[in-house]
């Protein structure tokens, strides 16, 4: 609803001015006066709007004044009429005034006056605007700003021709030179600080684009640079330094660098919200709206600079609205870099709209003009680089959350879901890195009596034993060794290092031992015994599969003995038992 009724009074604006303007058959006098905010025109600038674009001073100067209008408001709007100003002003000899209006896309100003008494002008006529170099304007100044000298105190009547392509809203003021001086220095000020927040921005996210290789980083890299060739434009210093003796690059710029800061920012939402993913059907709209933002470059490109800047503020009001959307239904589904990106969209949005009701004459409010888009971008682009900042910092965690599942899950594929010992595929692992070098052991160990522990008593005192066998192995062995589960009733002890045969022998001896003492299961003491077969690296086998077949053999051996105990790969026939009541 809101925004039904700011759009009915943009569409009434121009008839509320026509209606609110007034004739006048006597002067309204400007009485000049030193002060700190100078004299406002406002209400007393004389208007004649000239359709034919023919008429010159002579004519203007002749015409009563029943001719001209007295609007509320100055506003220009999307069409080629001339616009005549008329100031009549009382004045004291002493200071040096300036003329000034905050306009900086007037195509062609120029300036007759001062008159006194139908006499001539006691300045030469000035011309100047966007259509020729920056050379030409009076002080060097980005808007328009004209010195009066006055010789006498009286009164006095200045003209000034202005057309423009572009719909502006402005309030003419006199201001005393030096006062406007020093406005003028805060001003360079403060749009120093913007451009300097701007260009900082730009470079930290420009070295940060070359190290992350994020597209989100690459559009927001082109919205910086857009936004602070918007404003240098907007503000007249691209004009000033960039382009001094070019105006037409000048206007070029003028009307290219906003709907491209528009369809970049667009592109840089679209990205950092990740809308294919958090609001699809969002991200099918956008679609729409990035068309359009791309077509508004192309009609200032084609000559239609009051069609790109009408289509660049609606597509900037409904861009704004798609993604404050966006990014409160990102919220909603835990994407939490997206509460800074809808800060940095409120912000600029509430500049923006200020100067855009500014410059449609629905408010007045100069200090908006002058310094509110800057000030907006400049804000903006900071939040946006907070927010990247959120988006790397989550992506980070999420890429560590992600590792830590990575490695749960591939802990699980190589563990015995049963004893918590490695699997086949986790002894693989193993394997694949101790058998590159030096001296190793493998015992294949496979109990004995333990089928009839499941016969007599279940599968579930079985797995039990297989739990606590495992257990007690892994005891036996030090951390650079490995104890796995092939199945069944089935393990292998891969030791790592090299071992005399008597030291491995006593190993064997320990384990096999240690199987066999008793295991209470349910309060019942079960006991099984264990048959081991010993297979060295690199000796009896170069890969684990060669070693586990040496060591099967070997294992099988003993079992023929129908002892506990155990038997080297090339001791085959050669079986030693395990010590008396291992068994």
């Amino acid at each position: 609803m809101l925004r039904v009724l700011l759009l009915l009074l943009m569409l009434l604006a121009p008839a509320l001015a026509a209606q609110a303007a007034a004739t006048d058959s006597q002067p309204r006098w400007l009485t000049l006066h030193e002060g700190p905010d100078g004299v406002s025109a406002e209400g007393k600038t004389a208007v004649f709007i000239d359709s034919s674009a023919q008429a010159d001073i002579d004519a203007v100067r002749a015409m009563p004044l029943s001719q001209f209008h007295y609007p509320a408001q100055i506003r220009f709007n999307y069409d080629p009429r001339v616009y005549w100003l008329r100031f009549d002003i009382e004045a004291k000899a002493g200071p040096t005034w300036v003329l000034t209006l905050p306009a900086i896309a007037l195509h062609d100003v120029r300036f007759f006056g001062p008159y006194r008494d139908g006499g001539a002008a006691l300045q030469a006529p000035l011309r100047f605007g966007f259509n020729y170099p920056f050379s030409q304007r009076p002080l060097g100044a980005e808007n328009i700003a004209i010195p009066l000298r006055l010789p006498a105190d009286g009164r006095y009547t200045l003209y000034l021709r202005l057309r423009s392509d572009m719909p502006h809203y402005y309030t003419a003021k006199l201001v005393e030179l030096g006062q406007h001086s020093q406005t003028q220095y805060r001003r360079q000020l403060l749009d120093g600080l913007c451009y300097g927040v701007l260009a900082a921005m730009l470079a930290y996210n420009l070295l940060l684009l070359l190290v992350f290789r994020d597209r989100a980083y690459g559009w927001y890299v082109l919205t910086v640079a857009f936004a602070l060739l918007s404003v240098s434009s907007y503000n007249g210093h691209v004009a000033h330094y960039l382009f001094p003796d070019a105006p037409m690059l000048s206007q070029l710029c003028y009307s290219l660098a906003p709907p491209l800061w528009v369809l970049s920012g667009l592109m840089f939402g679209r990205h950092f919200l990740d809308m294919r993913r958090y609001t699809p059907k969002l991200y099918l709209l956008s679609h729409l709206l990035v068309a359009l933002a791309a077509a508004a470059p192309i009609a200032g490109l084609l000559g239609a600079p009051a069609w790109s800047q009408g289509a660049t503020e609606l597509i900037a009001a409904l861009g704004t609205v798609l993604m404050v959307s966006a990014a409160i239904l990102a919220m909603r589904r835990h994407y939490h870099p997206a509460r800074w990106y809808l800060a940095g969209q409120i912000s600029l949005f509430i500049t923006v709209l200020l100067v855009i009701a500014h410059n449609r004459g629905l408010i007045n409010m100069p200090l908006v003009h002058a310094l509110g888009l800057q000030i907006g971008a400049a804000v903006e682009v900071v939040i946006f680089a907070l927010a990247l900042g959120s988006r790397v910092r989550m992506m980070q965690l999420r890429n560590r959350e992600l590792r830590a599942r990575t490695h749960v899950l591939a802990a699980a594929a190589e563990t015995d879901p049963l004893t918590g010992s490695y699997n086949r595929a986790g002894l693989q692992a193993r394997a694949d890195n101790l058998l590159l070098s030096g001296q190793h052991t493998l015992l294949l160990i496979d109990l004995n009596r333990f089928k009839p522990i499941n016969d007599q008593y279940g599968h579930e005192a079985g797995d039990k034993v297989l739990i606590e066998v495992a257990h007690r192995l892994a005891e036996q062995v030090r951390d650079g060794d490995v104890v796995a589960r092939l199945g069944g009733d089935e393990f292998v002890v891969l030791l790592n290092g090299l071992y005399e045969r008597n030291i491995l022998s006593n190993i064997a001896v320990r384990l096999i031992d240690r199987i066999g003492m008793p295991i209470s299961v349910d309060g019942r003491a079960l006991e099984v015994g264990s048959s081991v077969g010993l297979a060295l690296y690199p000796e009896h086998g170069q890969s684990l599969a060669q070693l586990l077949r040496a060591a099967d053999k070997a294992m099988y051996e003993v079992k023929a003995s129908h002892h506990a105990g155990f038997a080297f790969a090339d001791e085959l026939g050669d079986a030693q038992q395990a010590p008396l009541g291992t068994a």
